[in-house]
């Protein structure tokens, strides 16, 4: 009996030593500088959108356990906000996005289509790369200190 639960217990701690480590944490806040316009298949940077500010920017604050977060932000005219998942190796789940509705003139930057279609992303340094589900765009973000 003794033996048993020894070989049990060896198996347990065998078992659990070899869990999948936690992906990366997107916790901080990050400038968007360049996004794919899927319509195009043009790189564009965000300085060159019409009625960009670069003293605002366009920022996104994240904020994690590693696992679930939240996220909240602005754009040219709108503010955004939702949920997220995170797994391990590099894949994100929007679970839920909002934003106001605010008109703005000229050329929108399509926040809602980038965002809630990127699945997987890679924190390099100071710089976060997401990129959508089909793997025909990316957006680059830089974080702010």
């Amino acid at each position: 009996m003794k033996r048993n639960i020894f070989i049990g217990a060896l198996i347990l701690i065998f078992f659990t030593s070899f869990q999948q480590p936690k992906p990366k944490s997107l916790t901080g806040k990050w400038s968007l500088l360049s996004y794919i316009d899927v319509k195009t298949g043009r790189t564009i940077s965000i300085d060159s959108l019409p009625g960009y500010n670069k003293d605002k920017g366009i920022t996104y604050q994240f904020s994690d356990d590693g696992q679930k977060g939240e996220f909240s932000g602005k754009d040219l005219c709108n503010t955004i906000s939702g949920k997220y998942e995170l797994e391990y190796p590099n894949i994100i789940k929007i679970i839920n996005f909002s934003s106001t509705k605010v008109y703005c003139t000229g050329d929108q930057y399509p926040h809602e289509y980038h965002l809630t279609n990127a699945n997987s992303y890679e924190v390099s340094n100071d710089t976060l790369t997401f990129t959508y589900k089909d793997n025909v765009g990316f957006m680059k973000f830089l974080k702010v200190k």
